[in-house]
C-alpha cells in the first residue's frame, strides 16, 4: 500500500528516539525537542536540496514559499487525479485502448487492477505518483471532490512546480487534466476525472498558459505530441 513507502522513514525515526526511553522522565521533553528539530531541519534541507538551482539559492522566504509545493501536492485516495501520464510508458506493453480506459477508471476499478499492472513493471512507486494532486488550500481543501480545483491549479502550477524543478509532476498534472477536456473546457472540480464539473469560464486560458510555461522550463515540445 501507499504508506509502505514510509515504512524506512518509520525505522530511521524509531531508531533516533529509541535512547529517550533510558533518560529519566524529566529530561524527555527536552530531547525530544531537540531531536525532533534536528530531524526537521535534515528534512527541510533534503527536501530544498532536490528543488531546482533558484530554490537552493534562494532567500529564506523563497525556500520557505517552495516548501508549499510539498505541503500542498499528495495522493489523495478520496480526490485522485486521472492517471494519464504513467499510463503512456505502458501503452506499447498493454494498448492504447486499455491503458486510457484505465486511466479515466473510477479508484475502485483502479485499485483491483492496476496493481497487478504496475507490479508486474515495477512501476507501482510511479502509479501512486501519477494519482497525486494540487490542493486548492488546506485544511478545508485537503480532501474529497472539493480538493483539486482547475483553475487553482494552473494558476498555482509554475510557481508550485516549475520553478521549483518538479516537473514531472507539472507534467503529470498537466496531463490528467487534458485527458478531461471537453468541448474546449477543463475542470474547474476534478472530482477524479468522471465526476468533473466544467463550471470555470478562465481555467482553459490558465491551462494553456501552464503549458506554454512548462514547454519553456523544459525546453521543448514534446508534452504537445
Amino acid at each position: 500500500g501507499q504508506s509502505s513507502l514510509l515504512h524506512d522513514a518509520s525505522d530511521a525515526l524509531r531508531d533516533i528516539f529509541q535512547p529517550l526511553s533510558s533518560l529519566p522522565r524529566y529530561l524527555v521533553p527536552l530531547y525530544f525537542q531537540q531531536l525532533l528539530a534536528s530531524v526537521h531541519a535534515v528534512v527541510i534541507a533534503e527536501t530544498i536540496g532536490k528543488m531546482s538551482p533558484f530554490v537552493q539559492r534562494g532567500s529564506e522566504f523563497v525556500r520557505k514559499l517552495a516548501l508549499g509545493s510539498v505541503q500542498l501536492y499528495g495522493a489523495v485516495k478520496s480526490s485522485p487525479m486521472p492517471a494519464v501520464a504513467v499510463f503512456m510508458d505502458i501503452v506499447d506493453e498493454h494498448g492504447s485502448e486499455f491503458v486510457l480506459d484505465l486511466a479515466l477508471a473510477p479508484v475502485q476499478l483502479y485499485d483491483t487492477i492496476m496493481p497487478a499492472v504496475a507490479a508486474s513493471m515495477d512501476i507501482v512507486d510511479d502509479v501512486v505518483g501519477d494519482r497525486a494532486s494540487l490542493a486548492a488550500g488546506l485544511p478545508h481543501f485537503a480532501s474529497g471532490f472539493m480538493r483539486c480545483w482547475g483553475r487553482d491549479t494552473f494558476i498555482a502550477l509554475r510557481g508550485l512546480m516549475m520553478v521549483t524543478g518538479r516537473l514531472p509532476e507539472a507534467r503529470r498534472i498537466i496531463l490528467a487534466f487534458a485527458a478531461c477536456l471537453r468541448h474546449g473546457l477543463i475542470p474547474n472540480l476534478l472530482g477524479g476525472g468522471p465526476g468533473a464539473r466544467f463550471n470555470c469560464r478562465d481555467a482553459p486560458w490558465w491551462f494553456l498558459q501552464a503549458i506554454q510555461d512548462y514547454c519553456f522550463f523544459v525546453g521543448g515540445e514534446a508534452i504537445l505530441d
